[in-house]
């Protein structure tokens, strides 16, 4: 119990960058399963940056399940409405917070994407720090809000271009990196109205069609 213990406090210091926990995460875990509880509990109000990264990561893949964006999305959904509202800690209901992922099919997915997310954090760095704090933290909640209802939602091939922006966005909260988070604001946006105004689109020409 006392290495349980002394693993997990490895983990949730403050200072680690993004691949150290990865890292942690991979080789200094204790269980056989990571659960999302556990993440939340351990990361404190770093929780959110680094959950909403690992819940947006799959869909990138270039085969998306059926079903997976939707699985992943709502997560995001509550985690994003609690950043909007100021809430310091990430809190996620049971239904949500006791799913798990076995810890090889973690360690999988992360050890290739490890080199990448090193590249990743050398543009990474401390600035414009009044962008991670109210109100503009709240602001940044409530586009990733918006984005995570739209990845929810069953529409094909948006995964991909709605993950691009929650990954900068949560990137730039993880490290308060001000570039990060504005880079993934101006694409969060553009994405957002593009695929609200190609499915209201859609929609007028079906209703057109059946009229």
């Amino acid at each position: 119990m006392h290495l349980y213990d002394d693993r997990r406090e490895k983990i949730s210091k403050e200072n680690h960058r993004l691949s150290v926990i990865f890292k942690m995460l991979i080789k200094n875990w204790p269980g056989d399963k990571i659960y999302l509880r556990e993440l939340v509990e351990l990361l404190g109000k770093r929780g959110y940056g680094l959950i909403i990264f690992i819940l947006s990561l799959p869909n990138l893949l270039p085969v998306i399940l059926p079903g997976m964006s939707t699985a992943f999305g709502i997560p995001i959904i509550f985690l994003s409405l609690q950043l909007m509202l100021g809430a310091k800690k990430p809190w996620l209901p049971k239904f949500i917070s006791n799913r798990a992922v076995n810890h090889k099919d973690f360690s999988k997915l992360m050890q290739p994407l490890l080199p990448y997310i090193e590249q990743t954090e050398h543009l990474l760095k401390p600035r414009l720090l009044a962008l991670s704090f109210f109100p503009s933290q709240n602001v940044i909640g409530f586009l990733m809000f918006i984005l995570a209802i739209l990845l929810s939602l069953p529409l094909p091939g948006t995964g991909i271009v709605l993950a691009i922006p929650l990954i900068l966005l949560s990137l730039g909260l993880l490290e308060r990196d001000g570039i990060f988070l504005i880079l993934g604001f101006i694409s969060g946006l553009c994405v957002g109205i593009g695929i609200v105004i190609l499915f209201w689109e859609l929609i007028r020409s079906m209703i057109h069609f059946i009229i």
